[in-house]
């Protein structure tokens, strides 16, 4: 059997497992890289002659490319994913993907300053598209939603009355869960959907995404992904942010400040959408100074004024 017909099978196995889309591209993607390499050096090889001298020569070879870690670690762990299913069926032998230990990436939160900033950098023009923008970063840090998960809103997922969004498609876990809004996020949530919905009427659209495309020739569809991280990523320039901008930023700011706040550590994770602690304890690990400096200069406050009484 050539790669070319394993790989037909395996994505007919993804699609059969319900694999999202967006997991499915993912795959194809990192495995491109991979068939590209076999095809070149074994034009009429059968995969099933496959070994780890194999994967060690195309090890090297992602070396070769300057992958950075967190990129070469992706390829390997599709690939890892592939050798097993392929394993399973008969298809290869049992072969092991060595996979590096990654030094964990730095997670740098905004500042309440830097928010405002880039709030005031999204709204200095005034129309459609930036108000949905400035209400969809303002979710992002009220809630932690990522923002695979808030993309694909719908308007019947959402419940102004009872102050909450259901996520229902496209959560990483495949598992709905509720987002709180507060008075100010609901506030901000509403001026937007009105404005929506102004601009629909006006267009003579129907369409029940939350997020819609204001121009054409797309107007009234889902806004994609990437359109949205291109945006995020030029307010951040626009208002000249040191650290990187981008959605998932958000989230850790709301992770921090939710921790900052008092928060519990297993609240977090349901409210992240977390099927282990894993992330949450990071989180925990990453801001325990700022929460002993908070904790000081709260405790110190107190303990100040508690003197001046007892004078």
């Amino acid at each position: 059997m050539t790669l070319a017909e394993v790989l037909e099978k395996y994505f007919r196995r993804c699609q059969v497992t319900r694999k999202r889309d967006t997991t499915i591209e993912n795959y194809r993607i990192n495995l491109s890289t991979f068939r590209k390499w076999w095809d070149n050096l074994y034009p009429d090889r059968t995969f099933g002659s496959i070994n780890s001298d194999d994967i060690e020569d195309y090890i090297l070879h992602l070396d070769s490319l300057n992958y950075k870690p967190v990129t070469l670690n992706n390829k390997l762990i599709v690939l890892r994913t592939l050798l097993i299913y392929c394993h399973e069926k008969g298809y290869c032998p049992k072969i092991t993907v060595p996979i590096s230990k990654e030094q964990e990436p730095d997670i740098i939160p905004f500042t309440d300053e830097q928010l405002k900033e880039i709030y005031d950098a999204c709204l200095m023009k005034k129309s459609l598209s930036r108000i949905r923008d400035y209400t969809i970063m303002r979710l992002m840090e009220e809630t932690g939603v990522r923002l695979g998960e808030c993309i694909r809103i719908e308007m019947d997922d959402i419940g102004l009355k009872d102050n909450r969004i259901s996520l229902r498609r496209y959560t990483k876990n495949k598992k709905a869960r509720d987002v709180y809004l507060t008075p100010a996020m609901k506030k901000d949530l509403t001026i937007y959907l009105e404005a929506r919905s102004r601009f629909l009427v006006s267009e003579k659209i129907k369409s029940n995404w939350v997020w819609i495309v204001t121009q054409s020739p797309r107007k009234g569809n889902a806004l994609s992904l990437r359109t949205l991280q291109q945006h995020i990523e030029e307010y951040g320039k626009l208002a000249e942010i040191p650290i990187r901008v981008s959605p998932h930023t958000f989230r850790h700011t709301f992770a921090k400040n939710f921790l900052m706040s008092g928060g519990g550590v297993l609240v977090l994770k349901e409210l992240l959408g977390h099927s282990t602690l894993e992330m949450v304890a990071r989180y925990v690990r990453l801001f325990s100074k700022d929460r002993q400096d908070s904790y000081m200069k709260v405790m110190n406050g107190r303990n100040k004024a508690l003197k001046r009484k007892t004078k």
